[in-house]
C-alpha cells in the first residue's frame, strides 16, 4: 500500500469517494483532501474517519462533476457491470478529477488460483470477475480517462514465514521494480 499512500498524499481536493472493497485500509489517513465519502451497496463494517453511503458503484448518488478523487478499490471486480461503474466514476468527477483504480489481475500467479478456487460452490471468490489491466485500459481511453500505464503489485505471494518469506520479499520488490506485468494487484 505504500505506492496507494504516496499517491493519495499528492492528491487535493474537497471530496474524495471511496468505492469497492477492503474497508480495513485507513485512506483517509492517508489524504489531504477534506472529506472522504465511502459508497458501499449494502450494511457492514465502514472504515473510521469517512462518511458512509449506501449506492450501487454503477449508480451514484453524486452530483456531475462534483468530486475531486475517487478510489476503486476492486470496484470493478466486483461489479456487475463493471464498464456502468466507469460511466458514473467519469460523470461524478471533476474535469481534472483524479481516478485511483486497485485491481486484481487475473492473469497473475493469484489470479489463476482463484479463478480455479471460485470453481468450488463454497470459495469466497466465486462471483469475482477480475477485469484484465489492458481492458481497464481500453474503458478508460474510451471514456476520455487520461491514464498512466498500469503498475503491478504482488507478484510473488509472500504468505510463508521465515528465512523463505524474506527471500520471497526481496523477489517480489524486484519483479515490482521492474513492473512485471504478473502482480496480482495493478
Amino acid at each position: 500500500m505504500d505506492d496507494l499512500s504516496i499517491a493519495l498524499d499528492e492528491l487535493f481536493g474537497y471530496h474524495m469517494v471511496l468505492l469497492g472493497t477492503d474497508p480495513a485500509i485507513d485512506i483517509p489517513s492517508m489524504t489531504r483532501v477534506q472529506q472522504v465519502i465511502r459508497s458501499r451497496p449494502g450494511a457492514g463494517p465502514v472504515g473510521t474517519g469517512a462518511l458512509s453511503v449506501y449506492a450501487l458503484d454503477e449508480e451514484l448518488p453524486f452530483e456531475t462533476e462534483s468530486v475531486d478523487v475517487v478510489v476503486a478499490l476492486h470496484a470493478l471486480d466486483v461489479s456487475e457491470d463493471p464498464h456502468q461503474a466507469l460511466r458514473e466514476i467519469r460523470r461524478v468527477l471533476t474535469p481534472h478529477g483524479h481516478l485511483i483504480l486497485v485491481g486484481m489481475n487475473p492473469r497473475s500467479l493469484l489470479g489463476g488460483l482463484r479463478r480455479l478456487q471460485s470453481a468450488r460452490s463454497q470459495s469466497p471468490w466465486r462471483g469475482i470477475s477480475p477485469v484484465s489491466p489492458h481492458k481497464a485500459q481500453d474503458w478508460l481511453s474510451l471514456l476520455d480517462f487520461n491514464s498512466d500505464h498500469a503498475r503491478h503489485k504482488l507478484v510473488v505471494p509472500t504468505s510463508t514465514r521465515g528465512r523463505l518469506r524474506g527471500v520471497l520479499q526481496r523477489l517480489d520488490e524486484r519483479l515490482v521494480r521492474h513492473n512485471v506485468p504478473l502482480g496480482s494487484a495493478t
